[in-house]
């Protein structure tokens, strides 16, 4: 997914979920005739009121990604994947639907509101680790071809490394040169 794929789905979210919030606010009543609660209209809101923080949270993202890319999972690169930001807003859109439905039953608290916000961030780690893993050939070819720290210097330096002494080679060899 590009940038501008991300930008366009975060406006979408924004246009569509205030749209509807405004809609929804003004026009539907929250309570029914016969005096209960409207619980289409209440899920209709808490709907629009989700996408509608989706979509600020994943701009806000893409735009904190600029400047810190390793918020967003971009770990020896130099730019975050842009996707990360659209999943990052829509973890924000569940807290704050979350922290919504608290406040709405009487269950506000600070404690479980920092909770809600921590669970957000585990998930988001957890999503960071498990997708931006390199597949099991890749991390074969990484092993394979992984260098020492002394060859990686010298590649550095543009010197040429060492050949092998008998330390490194196997038990066999090192044992028959000692007797």
């Amino acid at each position: 997914m590009t940038k501008r794929t991300v930008v366009f789905w975060c406006g979408v979210f924004i246009i569509g979920g205030g749209g509807a919030l405004l809609y929804l606010l003004q026009m539907v009543p929250p309570h029914l005739p016969d005096g209960t609660l409207n619980i289409r209209a209440f899920l209709a809101v808490l709907g629009a009121f989700f996408a509608l923080s989706a979509g600020i949270g994943g701009w806000g993202a893409l735009a904190l990604h600029r400047h810190y890319p390793r918020l967003g999972g971009a770990n020896g690169r130099p730019v975050a994947p842009p996707v990360a930001a659209l999943r990052q807003g829509l973890l924000l859109g569940g807290g704050a639907v979350g922290v919504a439905l608290l406040a709405f039953f009487d269950n506000f608290d600070s404690i479980i509101v920092v909770t809600i916000l921590l669970f957000a961030l585990l998930a988001e780690l957890y999503l960071q680790k498990h997708l931006s893993a390199p597949a099991p050939a890749a991390r074969a070819n990484l092993v394979l071809n992984s260098r020492t720290p002394r060859q990686r210097a010298a590649q550095r330096k543009g010197v040429a490394p060492r050949k092998s002494t008998a330390r490194t080679t196997s038990r066999r060899t090192v044992n028959r040169k000692r007797s």
